[in-house]
């Protein structure tokens, strides 16, 4: 009996040790919406209420930069064969700004209507239900400006 004990409990803490521990970011994260809105509560977790969420607008943190929207055509040749395509772009820079003595990870995210696709770099860090969400780390005192184009 003791042997099977022993044996049940090796086995209950190695599966303790195989499962992932939870990974904390390194740094504080300020969630920014397309609008360049500071979302000022947490995000809901899976066992609380939905509940709108609320923003508030700091341009010494962030601000909207050059939005350009334009139309025109490209020309590919696949196969020996001239296609011409027409395109639709809509970029615009986030400027943000870490006024803070610690480094800081902005998280901006942005919609994507249906048939659009993300055209700029840095590529988001992920891409679901319409929306691709940016990371990108400030220094103390450092601005940033991340591009963002959307391609259809």
């Amino acid at each position: 009996m003791r042997v099977f004990a022993f044996a049940v409990l090796i086995a209950a803490s190695s599966l303790r040790a195989a499962q992932p521990e939870q990974v904390v970011p390194p740094f504080p994260e300020v969630h920014v919406d397309e609008r360049c809105r500071i979302f000022t509560q947490d995000r809901p977790r899976g066992d609380q209420h939905y509940s709108k969420p609320k923003f508030r607008a700091d341009t010494s943190i962030c601000q909207l930069n050059g939005e350009h929207h334009t139309k025109h055509w490209e020309q590919t040749v696949e196969d020996g064969v001239v296609r011409r395509t027409r395109v639709e772009v809509r970029e615009h820079s986030f400027i943000l700004h870490n006024g803070t003595d610690m480094p800081v990870t902005f998280v901006v995210d942005q919609s994507l209507p249906a048939g659009w696709r993300v055209d700029s770099t840095p590529q988001p860090v992920e891409v679901a239900n319409s929306m691709a969400t940016f990371k990108v780390v400030a220094e103390p005192g450092q601005t940033i400006r991340l591009h963002v184009g959307e391609r259809h």
